[in-house]
């Protein structure tokens, strides 16, 4: 069963992850973290 089937067959658990990860995406502190840690810091 490949991950989109099971998400097909059960979107629920997946809907509230991406859930989570919207609310953290919208929250400053996240966001700077993000930055600080991205390509441009680690020079690739």
């Amino acid at each position: 069963m490949t991950l989109f089937a099971r998400i097909a067959a059960d979107p629920g658990p997946f809907v509230a992850v991406l859930d989570r990860w919207y609310d953290a995406a919208e929250d400053p502190a996240t966001i700077r973290l993000l930055v600080d840690r991205g390509p441009a810091r680690t020079g690739t």
